[in-house]
């Protein structure tokens, strides 16, 4: 009965880049703050506490005559089936009359929005001349928080990396960070060799793991969490 528009996770990975996410989460706040958007109650649900969960945030963005909703899933065993831990599905619709105007992957967009939101933080919290970035956690989302961060914290020097389940872990993740945050920056190789340039500078940088987090803590400028553990 009503048309709308489709976006699958390629799609969003090919619109969406993290600058721009920045941008726009960072003006989504604004907005909020202006009370031209708002939030519903959020719906949280437990499958298996700790395995397995489930939940709904939904809002309102009163300018753009928009509302919509994202349900997003967390299953912690995916992983070992070959399978996102993360599944999302984000659905918009018009406030004027209800009607759907699209459905989007919601995967890619939850780890850009949270890359973003941490980064954000980091920005009007901490210190401009912050050096040290704690990560605690070191699965896919980590690899969002340093890329944003890197993009508002030009002074961010070393990288410490905390996993509470498994230091192999998070030596792995940063091993292999360097690979996943070039990815990341790829779209701003054709399209903006300025900041793609200052950004392989910015990501040239000690990556590593700890086992202290008491010391790591102790040592941080910024920490971002980045774990559901």
């Amino acid at each position: 009965m009503f048309p709308f528009r489709i976006l699958n996770q390629e799609q969003i990975q090919d619109l969406l880049d993290m600058r721009t996410t920045i941008g726009l989460v960072e003006k989504a706040y604004k907005l909020k703050a202006e009370e031209d958007a708002s939030l519903f109650p959020m719906v949280f649900h437990e499958f298996e506490p700790g395995k397995a969960d489930m939940d709904i945030k939904s809002g309102e963005l009163t300018g753009a005559n928009i509302f919509g909703l994202k349900l997003v899933s967390w299953f912690g065993d995916n992983p070992s089936k070959s399978l996102p831990a993360v599944v999302g599905t984000v659905l918009v619709l018009d406030s004027r009359t209800g009607a759907p105007l699209g459905i989007m992957s919601g995967e890619h967009i939850t780890m850009m929005r949270t890359g973003a939101a941490g980064s954000i933080g980091a920005k009007y919290l901490a210190r401009k001349d912050s050096e040290n970035l704690l990560l605690v956690g070191s699965g896919h989302l980590g690899a969002f928080q340093i890329i944003a961060t890197l993009m508002n914290m030009e002074n961010i020097k070393k990288v410490t990396v905390y996993n509470a389940l498994s230091f192999d872990q998070a030596n792995e993740f940063c091993k292999s960070i360097k690979d996943k945050l070039l990815g990341l920056l790829a779209p701003y190789k054709s399209q903006d060799k300025e900041f793609y340039d200052q950004m392989l500078k910015r990501i040239d940088i000690v990556f590593e793991p700890t086992q202290d987090i008491q010391q790591a803590t102790e040592q941080a400028d910024i920490i971002i969490t980045a774990t559901p553990s």
